[in-house]
């Protein structure tokens, strides 16, 4: 049960990264970052890379943090 509720939170979180950096380096960006944030399943490490969008001024440059 709490491993399922585990896989959900960090199903919402990779969909809310997919929003916030849509929203602030467009839709290019977003869909390199869903291809990459499959693989990312620990919710610290999600939680990070949302900061990134907000602390990187460009779209390449979060990219480049992402290794995307």
């Amino acid at each position: 049960m709490a491993r399922a509720v585990a896989s959900a939170g960090s199903r919402v979180e990779r969909k809310l990264l997919r929003r916030q950096v849509a929203l602030r380096f467009g839709t290019q960006a977003a869909e390199r970052t869903a291809e990459r944030r499959v693989r990312i399943t620990d919710p610290e490490r999600l939680e990070e890379i949302g900061e990134w969008s907000l602390y990187c001024e460009t779209g390449l440059e979060f990219l480049a943090r992402l290794g995307a």
